[in-house]
């Protein structure tokens, strides 16, 4: 009897421990509004929400044309969820620099929004520190719809961008770039993964330690994937990589 007790009590502590480890706050049962696009909605008390762990397709906004497939995912979007009830999961970081509140959405039915999104090809994977506890099944996720050519996987070949012909128009925009690394440099705080002379990946030192280990050396002349937000220094383009799936070795 004694270790029937023992044992509920220890299955009871586990179950209480993961549960705590998978969830990153108190849940909440949310109205939306509105669809704002692809990744972001508009709650009935005026809050807007940004998806953890997705990028879509951005509508057209300012001098920026609408990029291929951001009608779709806005819509698509919006059929799951505006003008209804869903369950809201608060990030670990619960606001992102637009001062949007960070939360993973869930239908009714349990159901999954990002990954509903990124099962049809409607958006992008992206992990981005903290909240990261998702990102290999969001990727999961993605790859079937590549490998079965949704949405905008329809054209693989089209979404990867040649490291030389970035410029000024990608700054500060998301993108997918495919190449060779050529030279691999060790600076202090960071590891920078060169693809050609003017488009480098920076990872910090101590997050290769953490997610990729060993010599990054072993890297040249190894072709990526890689995505995430292009910036520009003095040495041309950058784009920082916080987490492996952000950048596939091929």
């Amino acid at each position: 009897m004694k270790d029937t007790a023992r044992a509920t009590l220890g299955f009871a502590l586990f179950f209480c421990l993961t549960s705590c480890a998978v969830s990153s706050g108190p849940q909440e049962n949310v109205y939306v509004e509105r669809v704002v696009d692809g990744d972001t909605v508009r709650l009935d008390n005026g809050d807007l929400v940004r998806l953890i762990g997705i990028n879509a397709p951005e509508l057209r906004h300012g001098q920026h044309v609408a990029e291929a497939y951001a009608r779709q995912a806005t819509d698509a979007l919006a059929g799951l969820v505006e003008d209804r009830k869903v369950r809201l999961e608060p990030g670990v970081e619960r606001l992102d620099r637009y001062k949007r509140r960070l939360a993973y959405l869930f239908l009714p039915d349990g159901a999954d929004v990002q990954k509903k999104l990124l099962e049809q090809g409607l958006a992008f994977v992206i992990a981005v520190p903290p909240d990261i506890r998702r990102a290999d099944e969001y990727l999961a996720a993605e790859n079937t719809a590549r490998d079965e050519g949704r949405g905008l996987w329809a054209r693989a070949d089209h979404l990867f961008k040649d490291p030389k012909s970035l410029s000024a128009r990608d700054k500060g925009r998301f993108r997918l770039v495919k190449g060779e690394i050529t030279r691999v440099i060790r600076a202090k705080k960071n590891i920078y993964l060169k693809l050609g002379d003017s488009f480098g990946v920076r990872i910090p030192q101590s997050l290769w330690r953490e997610h990729w280990r060993g010599n990054p050396d072993r890297l040249r002349g190894k072709t990526i994937e890689v995505r995430g937000w292009i910036g520009k220094n003095r040495y041309g383009y950058t784009l920082p990589v916080r987490h492996p799936v952000m950048m596939q070795i091929l």
